[in-house]
């Protein structure tokens, strides 16, 4: 057990040493800016280059592709919750970053594909070319959430929609829809990953991304996010019948180094800046 024990702490050790030294940071780049412009007009060409290069593929050499790119969003997603746990949250875990929204959909869903039979893989299939490609172009067009100020957080972002508007292509090109009523499906099971990530969002108290843009500002030193994060995990705890969780600990030790919540002056400043 001790054995193990050690190995755990020098894993952790060298992922966080790994992770910190993929953090060095940039100024954000502007909405609608340069950098935002360029990175959604390359990511929709890219695939669409890419789709018209796989156009003429088998269906099973597409549902394999399908199942390919899902993988990759898995792979990426596991780097993205590493990166936020060691370098966003200081390792207090934000369920904010829970991959349930939307545009998380079309991993779950890729990697799903080849189990899937008849109706439910028709209904994923224009699942992925409606809903998928819409939320990767919502997304590309007004990327609040995805312009940070850590390079590779905000490229992972864009590459990730790429991904999905290269993958809603290639579903479409398997099932098209060629009228309402065949999105019947499409839309039970929209509802039913509504009604999920409905339940996941509702253990959420405070809808912090832990972007920190309010903190950079903060007269009085406060780490917001942070303490959101472990006001958010504490909410998921019974209080009243453990009477103390490690947060107290987590609040007292971040208090230490930075400003306490009480410190707040009111001053509005984490307001003006906070895109939520």
């Amino acid at each position: 057990m001790r054995y193990t024990e050690n190995m755990m702490e020098v894993l952790t050790e060298i992922l966080r040493n790994l992770f910190r030294g993929m953090a060095y940071t940039w100024e954000a780049p502007k909405l609608f800016g340069w950098f935002h412009c360029t990175m959604s007009a390359a990511m929709i060409l890219a695939a669409i280059v890419l789709y018209r290069h796989d156009l003429s593929l088998t269906a099973e050499k597409k549902k394999k592709r399908l199942f390919t790119a899902g993988a990759v969003l898995a792979v990426s997603e596991v780097w993205k919750q590493l990166f936020l746990w060691f370098n966003v949250s200081k390792e207090v875990y934000s369920w904010w970053y829970f991959p349930f929204q939307l545009c998380s959909m079309p991993m779950y869903l890729c990697l799903l594909l080849p189990l899937c039979r008849r109706e439910m893989e028709t209904a994923v299939l224009r699942f992925l070319g409606s809903c998928g490609i819409f939320a990767a172009v919502c997304a590309l067009a007004f990327p609040v959430d995805m312009l940070r100020i850590w390079p590779l957080l905000t490229l992972h972002g864009f590459l990730w929609h790429g991904i999905m508007i290269y993958t809603g292509l290639i579903a479409l090109s398997l099932c098209p829809v060629r009228k309402w009523q065949d999105h019947s499906h499409t839309v039970l099971l929209l509802l039913v990953l509504a009604c999920a990530a409905e339940i996941i969002n509702s253990q959420i108290t405070v809808p912090c991304t832990g972007c920190s843009y309010c903190t950079e500002g903060c007269p009085q030193n406060i780490p917001i996010p942070k303490y959101f994060s472990l006001y958010n995990e504490d909410m998921r705890e019974d209080l009243e019948e453990k009477g103390w969780t490690i947060n107290f600990t987590n609040y007292e030790n971040l208090a230490g180094r930075f400003g306490k919540a009480s410190d707040c002056v009111a001053c509005g400043q984490c307001e003006s800046v906070c895109p939520q």
